[in-house]
């Protein structure tokens, strides 16, 4: 596809453009971009007639090869370590925050949030007798009921394109990250 780089995980490219460039392509992209309650639905899971077709379609996508490549590439970005503190935004079915919880070991934590009850619901059941490292909550992205500065990392994936001011989102990220932690947006 004209524009699109071949590699789905973000390593480094061969092509460079300049910021004039980029800006010229995000202008271009603006207009096609659905809003918080248009294209997929998920913004609206909860009130959907059967809520449990999201958590299929969630399943479905992330059992993609192309999905797969890009988790283990945010992961890589993450740099998760034994013992660290994590978010997951937008867990969704929790899959990738028990991925997490196995990486930080007995000695960290990850907490998984997401605003819909469904999803929530969902990835409690998944983590369910498997003894990890792991929490699910309800919360709002764009107000975050964390203390500044408390988690080591954070990642947030297929999250922002749903929400009212995804900037609000992104400055809770920041603002619950350590100074010296990541934050790997997807």
């Amino acid at each position: 596809m004209k524009g699109m780089h071949p590699d789905p995980v973000g390593r480094p490219s061969r092509v460079v453009r300049r910021a004039s460039q980029r800006s010229t392509l995000m202008r271009r992209a603006q207009p096609t971009i659905a809003g918080p309650h248009e294209g997929s639905g998920f913004s609206e899971v909860d009130h959907a007639t059967d809520p449990t077709k999201y958590v299929r379609r969630v399943d479905a996508i992330n059992g993609t090869s192309f999905w797969q490549a890009i988790k283990r590439r945010a992961r890589d970005l993450l740099d998760v370590r034994h013992g660290a503190r994590i978010l997951d935004l937008g867990c969704g079915t929790g899959d990738e925050a028990l991925e997490l919880a196995r990486l930080v070991g007995s000695a960290g934590r990850v907490v998984g949030v997401d605003r819909s009850q469904t999803m929530v619901a969902e990835a409690r059941r998944r983590a369910a007798g498997k003894y990890l490292p792991v929490e699910y909550r309800l919360s709002d992205a764009q107000c975050l009921d964390f203390p500044d500065e408390w988690f080591d990392g954070c990642r947030c994936e297929r999250v922002l394109q749903h929400l009212d001011d995804p900037r609000q989102a992104v400055a809770e990220l920041v603002r619950v990250v350590r100074p010296d932690g990541r934050v790997v947006v997807v």
